[in-house]
């Protein structure tokens, strides 16, 4: 009878090049001579030593979609919207013809809300930058970086911000700049 505990390795890796190997991917376990199954969790270099808050309240999520060219978001939306009789939910997302200074305001101040957020969600396209902390489409042709939404961002984790979800390509460098800014709890994609 195989054992079925697990062995957990908490891998940090400096270099980007390491970091975008499929590390989770692998099956190891047999070939080290482990006992048990080997599950890899990944762990940023840079992160805060932050005790995660319980949530007193019914969870807030602010949902961004973004550039949907070539995407296809329902399976997204159905899935976010089954959270509702738990959650509070708030979409944003650009309109054909929709002022894009106006959209790029209403992110900003969406995200600042003095009434808190719990998770912030973004579907779109996105890539990495490691001046800005990565940009992400939020409309066609038009991409916002994360450097650009630092302060609200900021503001967002004080005010009890815990988990950013970015299913969008090349997060790598959107995620290590959230956790700079403080923010524990990133999902993202590598590629």
């Amino acid at each position: 009878k195989p054992n079925s505990h697990w062995i957990e390795i908490f891998l940090s890796c400096n270099s980007k090049e390491l970091a975008r190997l499929p590390w989770e991917a692998w099956e190891i376990s047999g070939n080290f001579g482990a006992s048990g199954r080997i599950r890899i969790s990944r762990t940023p270099t840079n992160i805060l030593e932050k005790p995660v808050q319980p949530i007193r309240r019914k969870a807030r999520i602010l949902v961004i979609i973004g550039d949907d060219n070539h995407l296809d978001f329902q399976a997204d939306r159905e899935a976010v919207k089954s959270l509702s009789r738990m959650t509070n939910i708030k979409f944003i997302r650009w309109q054909p013809g929709a002022n894009i200074d106006k959209l790029k305001r209403n992110i900003w101040n969406k995200i600042a809300d003095s009434n808190g957020w719990d998770i912030l969600f973004f579907a779109g396209h996105s890539d990495e930058n490691y001046l800005t902390g990565g940009d992400f489409s939020i409309a066609p042709g038009i991409y916002l970086s994360i450097d650009e939404l630092k302060e609200p961002l900021k503001i967002a984790i004080k005010n009890g911000l815990q988990v950013a979800i970015f299913n969008s390509c090349k997060g790598i460098s959107i995620a290590e700049y959230l956790i700079s800014l403080g923010l524990t709890q990133v999902i993202v994609m590598r590629e």
